[in-house]
C-alpha cells in the first residue's frame, strides 16, 4: 500500500491557513477564549504545533535531503502567516470588542504559542529523517501522544497542574482564576527550546552521517525524554507520590487513614484532632454507604492554599482521586472539606471506569453523592440550602443539570446544592443501594424504575413542602456569584489583583490604589473594589473612599459580595463622622439577615457606637490582640454573645489566647436564643481545637436547649455526636 502524499496537493498550505483562520474566528465566540489571554494562547499552541508539523512534512516530501534551515526558509512565509492570523484576530478581538488588557495575552502568546509552532516544525522534520513512510500518521500519533501525556500524569501522580511542550502549562481546575507567567513556565519553555533545537541539529547530522543508525538515535532520544520525565519532580515540573511526601515532611497513621501533612503545621493538639476527624468521618461515610472495605485512605494536608498551589496545582479546590485512594486538602479548610472528599474516595468501591467514578464522568452525579452524604452546607443540611434557593426563584432543571457537563454552567454552589439535595432525597426515599447502582451506570430507569422527569417532579414537590422561613438575602449570599465563563477578564483581573495585594501587604498603598483602580475600571470585581477602598483608607483618603463606594455598591446588589460592602461602607461612614448614615446601613444589614456573622458584625458596631464612637474609629486599625482585649472588656459586665464568634476568629492563630477566651466563657454561657446558641457552637469547636474535650462537650450540650431552628438543631446534634466519640477515645 502506497502512502498518500499531500505534496501532490498544491493548495495544502492554503487549506491549513484557511483552517487556522476559521478556527480562530470560532474561538473568539467562546467564553474564556474571546479575548487575547491564556486560554486563547493555549488553544493556538495546539493548533500551530499541528499545522506547522504537517506543513514541514508536506515541504520535506518535496525535498527529502533538505536541511532543517532549508526547510525553514522554504516555509517561512507560511509560518509567518500561521502565527500572524491568531495574533491579529486575538488582538483585534480584545482591542475592539473587549476592555480587557492585552499585555498578559501577548506574553502568553510569545511564551506558549510561538515556541509550539517551532516545536511542531522540529517534530515534523525529525519524523521525516527517521521514517520514510507513513510520516503524517506518525506525526499525528506523536502529536496526540505529547498532547495527552498529562492524562498519564493526572492518573498516576497526585498533581493537577501540568507542564507540556505543546500547550506549556495547565493549572488544573477552573476554580483558580489566577494564572501568570511564572519563573517555572519560563524555565520550562527554555528547556523545551534547547531540547528541540538540539533535535533539529541532530536531524541534520543524521542526513549526512551514517555512523549512528536512525533506530539507535531514536532510542537515545526516547531515553533522554524518559530521563527528563523522571527528573521533572526535582525541577518542580511535576509532583509524584514520593516527592509530595518529601515536601510535606510529616505523617500520621490512624486506624483508617495515612495522613501526610505539612511540617509547617506545628500544634500537636490540632494534629491529633485532625487524625481523629479522619477516622470519625471514615466510619460515618462507610456506614452510610454500607461499605465493607477497611482499606486506609491516604490524605495529604497542605499548610495553606499557596503551598497547595505549588505542590499540587490547585489553590482553591480540595480534591479527591478515588482511583489512587487519595485526598488533597489545605489545613485551613480540612474540617469543612474532609468528609466530602472522603465520600469521593470510598465511593470508588462501586465506581466505574479506570477512574472509579460515574460511568459517564458526570460531575453532577459525582458531586451530588458527595454533597448528599456530607449533608452539610454552611452548618445546615443540604436540603435547607436547596429550599432557600428554590423559594427565592433560583432553580435548575434536573434533566439539564444531569446532562453532560452542564454542572459547570451554573454558579458552583447552585449546582453543588441542588445535585446534593436531589441525591439526599433519592437516598432517603429509594435507598443507598439503588443510588450506588445509579452512581455506577448513570441510568435512572434501570436504577429507580423512573425517568429523571418523574423523579425531578417528586423531588421538587418534596422541596416545596419543606417549612423554612424565606430569606432572599441568604439566597443571594449563597448563590449570587458568577461562573468564570461569565466574568469579565477573569485571568487578567486575578493576576493583577494578586500583584496589587502584594503591594498592599508590603505597605505600598499608593501603588496598590493605582493597580486596584485599574483592575476595577475594566473588570469591576469585588476584590478590586474592596482593595481600592482599603487602600484609600490606608492613605487617609476617607472621603474619596466614601464617595466611590457609595456610588459603586449598587452594582453589587444581588451578589454575594453586597453584604461585605455594606459593612465596609458603614465603616467608612463612621470614620468620616457620619454616624447616622452608618447606623442606617447597619440596621438595614440586620434586617436583611443574610447570615448571623454579618448580623453579629453589625451589632458589634452598633454597640461600640453607643459606648464610644471615637474608640470605634480606631478599632478598625487595631492589631488583632488589641481588638480581642477591647471586645473582652465589653463582656466583663454582661455577655454580648454576638461578639463571641468574632473574638474566637481573631484568636484562632494564638492557642494560649484562644484557651483563655474559652475558659472565660465556660461558666458564663447561657443559651436562650439563636445568638447565644451559635456562640456556644463556636466555643465548642474552639475547645476541640485546644484539646479541651470536656469543655467542648459542655458547650455542645448547652446548645441543644435551643430547638427553634430544627435544621440547625441537626447540626448541633451531629456536633455533640462527634465530641462524644472523641471523648470516648480519651
Amino acid at each position: 500500500m502506497k502512502e498518500f502524499k499531500l505534496k501532490n496537493i498544491n493548495s495544502f498550505p492554503s487549506i491549513i491557513t484557511t483552517a487556522i483562520l476559521f478556527i480562530n474566528l470560532l474561538l473568539i465566540n467562546i467564553p474564556l477564549l474571546k479575548t487575547f489571554n491564556y486560554e486563547y494562547s493555549v488553544a493556538n499552541s495546539i493548533l500551530l504545533f499541528l499545522a506547522s508539523g504537517l506543513l514541514t512534512i508536506w515541504k520535506n516530501n518535496s525535498y527529502n535531503n533538505a536541511s532543517f534551515l532549508q526547510v525553514i526558509k522554504s516555509i517561512k512565509n507560511y509560518l509567518i502567516v500561521f502565527c500572524f492570523i491568531p495574533f491579529a484576530i486575538g488582538l483585534m478581538s480584545s482591542l475592539f470588542f473587549s476592555i480587557c488588557p492585552v499585555w498578559n495575552g501577548l506574553v502568553f502568546y510569545f511564551i506558549i504559542t510561538i515556541p509550539a509552532a517551532f516545536f511542531g516544525i522540529v517534530t515534523g522534520k525529525f519524523i521525516c529523517v527517521i521514517f520514510e513512510k507513513f510520516r503524517y500518521l506518525i506525526f499525528l500519533i506523536s502529536f496526540l501522544f505529547i498532547l495527552f501525556i498529562p492524562v498519564a500524569e493526572f492518573y498516576f501522580n497526585p498533581q493537577l497542574f501540568f507542564f507540556n511542550p505543546i500547550f506549556g502549562y495547565f493549572s488544573g481546575t477552573i476554580y483558580d482564576e489566577e494564572i501568570s507567567v511564572s519563573f517555572l513556565l519560563i524555565s520550562y519553555r527554555l528547556l523545551n527550546i534547547i531540547f528541540f533545537t538540539l533535535l533539529a541539529f541532530v536531524s541534520d547530522f543524521l542526513l549526512t552521517k551514517k555512523r549512528i543508525t536512525k533506530n539507535i538515535f531514536l532510542f537515545i532520544v526516547l531515553v533522554f525524554t524518559l530521563i527528563f520525565v523522571l527528573i521533572k519532580p526535582a525541577l518542580h515540573y511535576s509532583t509524584t507520590y514520593s516527592s509530595l511526601i518529601k515536601n510535606l515532611g510529616k505523617s500520621l497513621t490512624t486506624e483508617h487513614s495515612v495522613i501526610f501533612y505539612s511540617n509547617k503545621i506545628k500544634d500537636e493538639k490540632q494534629i491529633k484532632l485532625m487524625g481523629m476527624m479522619h477516622d470519625y468521618f471514615y466510619e460515618q461515610v462507610k456506614d452510610e454507604l454500607k461499605q465493607k472495605s477497611n482499606r486506609k485512605i491516604i490524605s495529604f494536608i497542605f499548610f495553606d492554599e499557596e503551598e497547595k498551589r505549588k505542590l499540587f496545582g490547585s489553590a482553591k479546590a480540595n480534591v479527591s482521586k478515588p482511583w489512587l485512594n487519595q485526598i488533597y486538602i489545605d489545613f485551613n479548610s480540612y474540617t469543612r472539606a474532609l468528609k466530602h472528599e472522603m465520600v469521593h474516595t470510598l465511593a470508588s468501591e462501586f465506581g466505574a471506569t479506570l477512574f472509579k467514578i460515574n460511568k459517564n464522568f458526570n460531575p453532577s452525579v459525582v458531586e451530588g453523592l458527595a454533597m448528599a452524604i456530607e449533608n452539610n452546607f454552611d452548618d445546615y443540611p443540604v436540603h435547607y440550602a436547596a429550599k432557600i434557593a428554590y423559594d427565592s426563584g433560583i432553580r435548575v432543571q434536573l434533566k439539564k443539570l444531569f446532562n453532560g457537563i452542564n454542572f459547570f454552567s451554573n454558579y458552583s454552589t447552585i449546582s453543588y446544592v441542588y445535585a446534593g439535595s436531589f441525591f439526599r432525597y433519592l437516598i432517603d426515599n429509594y435507598g443507598i443501594e439503588k443510588v450506588k447502582q445509579f452512581y455506577k451506570n448513570s441510568d435512572f430507569n434501570t436504577s429507580f424504575k423512573k425517568n429523571i422527569d418523574d423523579l425531578g417532579n417528586e423531588y421538587f414537590r418534596f422541596l416545596s413542602k419543606l417549612n423554612i422561613k424565606k430569606n432572599p438575602d441568604k439566597a443571594k449570599l449563597y448563590f449570587g456569584g458568577k461562573t468564570i465563563f461569565k466574568k469579565i477578564c477573569p485571568r487578567s483581573a486575578a493576576e493583577e489583583t494578586k500583584r496589587a495585594m502584594n503591594y498592599y501587604k508590603k505597605g505600598n498603598f499608593s501603588q496598590s490604589e493605582k493597580l486596584f483602580s485599574k483592575i476595577y475600571n475594566y473588570a469591576e470585581t469585588y476584590e478590586s473594589l474592596s482593595g481600592l477602598i482599603n487602600s484609600l483608607m490606608k492613605l487617609n483618603k476617607n472621603l474619596e473612599a466614601e464617595k466611590f463606594l457609595s456610588r459603586e455598591i449598587k452594582k453589587f446588589k444581588g451578589s454575594s459580595y453586597f453584604y461585605n460592602l455594606e459593612l465596609t461602607l458603614s465603616d467608612v461612614y463612621l470614620i468620616n463622622h457620619k454616624i447616622e448614615s452608618a447606623e442606617k446601613l447597619l440596621d438595614s444589614l440586620i434586617a436583611q439577615n443574610p447570615h448571623i456573622e454579618y448580623v453579629n458584625h453589625a451589632l458589634i458596631r452598633k454597640m461600640m457606637i453607643r459606648n464610644d464612637v471615637e474608640k470605634l474609629k480606631v478599632f478598625f486599625r487595631m492589631k488583632s490582640i488589641d481588638k480581642i482585649n477591647y471586645l473582652m472588656d465589653l463582656n466583663q459586665k454582661d455577655i454580648h454573645y454576638f461578639t463571641v464568634p468574632y473574638i474566637l476568629e481573631l484568636s484562632k492563630t494564638d492557642n494560649a489566647k484562644l484557651k483563655s477566651v474559652v475558659n472565660y466563657f465556660k461558666d458564663k454561657l447561657k443559651v436562650n436564643d439563636f445568638f447565644s446558641c451559635y456562640a456556644g457552637f463556636k466555643l465548642s469547636n474552639a475547645a476541640l481545637v485546644i484539646g479541651d474535650y470536656n469543655t467542648a462537650k459542655e458547650f455542645a450540650v448547652k446548645t441543644l436547649s435551643y430547638k427553634d431552628d430544627e435544621f440547625f438543631y441537626k447540626t448541633l446534634v451531629n456536633n455533640l455526636k462527634f465530641i462524644n466519640w472523641v471523648n470516648n477515645l480519651e
